[in-house]
Order: C-alpha cells, then sequence, then structure tokens
C-alpha cells in the first residue's frame, strides 16, 4: 500500500529515534507477532497492527503515551522513515534490474510464458518503487541518520 508522502524533519526523525523502542515494546504487548527486529517488513507490520486493532485502543494509547497524536500519526512518520531510508541506501537501480531481466532470460528450467510473467512482475515491482520514490530532502534526511536509525531499526542486509 502506498505510503502518504510527508515532508520529515529533523525533530520528527529525533522523535522516531527516541521513542521507537517504548513503542517497538507496547506493539509487541498489543501484538505478539509484531517484530521490531525485521525492519525489512516493519512497514507492512504496521498496517497489519492497525487492521488487527480496528478499535486503535492499545496501539492509540503505545503512541500518545510517546508524543503521537494517535498510532495513525506514528505509522504515517514510520512509514515515510523506511521509505526515505530505503531510498537513502538502496535506491533502485536501472543496471540491477536490467541484470535481473537477463538472470530470467538464461533461466533453463523455466519456459517463455513464466519468464514472460517474472519479467512482467519485476517491472511492475520496479514502477512502483519509482511511484513511492520519497522526495529529495526526505531521502538527505534519512542519509544524514542512517547510523542512528540502524542503531534503533537494526542494518538492512
Amino acid at each position: 500500500e502506498p505510503v502518504q508522502p510527508v515532508s520529515l524533519t529533523a525533530a520528527s526523525v529525533d522523535k522516531f529515534i527516541a521513542t521507537f523502542p517504548a513503542l517497538a515494546s507496547a506493539f509487541s504487548k498489543a501484538d505478539p507477532e509484531f517484530d521490531p527486529a525485521d525492519s525489512g517488513s516493519l512497514a507492512g507490520q504496521v498496517s497489519l497492527m492497525a487492521e488487527g486493532d480496528p478499535e486503535g485502543s492499545a496501539l492509540d494509547a503505545a503512541a500518545v503515551a510517546q508524543g503521537y497524536a494517535d498510532f495513525d500519526e506514528w505509522g504515517l512518520v514510520t512509514g515515510n522513515i523506511l521509505l526515505a531510508r530505503l531510498w537513502a541506501q538502496n535506491p533502485p537501480d536501472p543496471a540491477e534490474i536490467a541484470a535481473s531481466e537477463a538472470e530470467i532470460m538464461a533461466l533453463a528450467d523455466v519456459n517463455e510464458d513464466e519468464k514472460k510473467d517474472m519479467i512482467e512482475g519485476l517491472h511492475e515491482a520496479a514502477g512502483l518503487a519509482q511511484d513511492q520514490k520519497p522526495s529529495d530532502g526526505n531521502i538527505e534526511l534519512a542519509r544524514q541518520y542512517l547510523e542512528k536509525l540502524d542503531g534503533v531499526l537494526g542494518t538492512e542486509e
């Protein structure tokens, strides 16, 4: 699901970094499936948590306790930080996409229709990534905070 873009500020990133450990702990209590160590799927987990707590009470209480208006505000800031961090660390590279397409075409044990489907999926994913590109300001801010973000979210492999 697309992340609604917001302009990040140093204050919003600092607040996220400062409050993430407490919120991660509270969210883990509210949803035992929540895994704050899996930063690669954190955005998806946030969406699932919101769906799993339709009243929002436990999630809102945790976010409000850390100075956010509600869980939705925290989720919006978090989604934008995670997306900007991804682009700061590893933006989509047309050369990598072309290399992946060549690898698919070279697969000997896959028929042509399956290869076509795989390449279409690759192009669709690349298009979605480009459509979700954060603002240059958000990417630069995330780049400045990479070490601190890695400290609370873990490093991307």
